[in-house]
């Protein structure tokens, strides 16, 4: 939750009760996961970490896990849970020494960096906290699927707008649904995938694996209520990992 002035008032609405819908858990969070593998007992950086909702699933899962978001509201939520082992920090700026962490997650925060600065300088902070072999996870909205529109999330095209004339960095209204079941109206920013990989690859990383998930006939019919049949042809979240070189 970086760099995006427009979510002030979102964050301090959403802070104290914040959870990850429906679709981010099983498409964005659960890939997640499934790449990081066992985490007992790894330092795990959550850059972007809101109010501490992944951080919980971290420490559950016995890591040695660590946050900051540059949301005072959420970080004060978060501190509620985790106490000092949370701050308030930008991904551009990390205020960690270099070789430290096993692994770092970003999650759904890429798509708030409204500058290639921005962008390019939160891989390269990420690059000179891991240890050589760390591992770096990412989600975001899929920069490719804008168009189609669930009850979870849509966009609202401004200006002549459309998912084929977007350029890199180019902001955008999205339509997101907040705890309380409203739609709640925020500016994203378009990061194609081929663009994150190349920002990644010149700071030194190599790309580990893309994950690109959609729902199985089973969860459609499980989750009948909340996922609409497109989920099972379409996926709304980009989960990218990448590795920082042994040697």
């Amino acid at each position: 939750m970086q760099h995006n002035d427009n979510k002030t008032q979102w964050q301090i609405e959403e802070a104290s009760n914040y959870t990850h819908p429906l679709d981010v858990q099983l498409f964005a969070d659960r890939p997640m996961f499934e790449i990081l593998g066992d985490v007992r007992s790894k330092q795990v950086l959550d850059i972007g970490c809101g109010n501490g909702f992944l951080l919980l699933k971290l420490r559950q899962n016995e890591a040695i896990a660590t946050g900051l978001d540059n949301s005072s509201e959420m970080v004060i939520q978060a501190k509620h849970r985790f106490e000092n082992r949370v701050c308030v920090a930008t991904a551009d700026y990390l205020p960690i020494k270099s070789n430290i962490y096993n692994v770092a997650i970003c999650s759904l925060t890429i798509n708030n960096f409204p500058s290639a600065d921005i962008t390019k300088r939160a891989f390269q902070e990420a690059f000179r906290i891991l240890i050589p072999g760390g591992l770096f996870v990412v989600s975001l909205p899929h920069p490719h699927t804008l168009e189609t529109r669930t009850r979870f999330r849509w966009t609202n095209w401004e200006n002549g707008q459309t998912q084929d004339n977007l350029v890199p960095g180019e902001g955008f209204r999205r339509q997101i649904m907040g705890n309380n079941g409203e739609m709640i109206s925020i500016v994203n920013y378009y990061w194609p995938k081929q663009t994150l990989i190349n920002f990644a690859q010149r700071v030194g990383f190599i790309l580990d694996r893309i994950v690109e998930s959609t729902a199985s006939d089973d969860e459609i019919k499980k989750y009948s209520k909340d996922l609409e049949p497109v989920f099972s042809k379409t996926p709304f979240f980009l989960v990218a990992s990448f590795v920082k070189p042994s040697n």
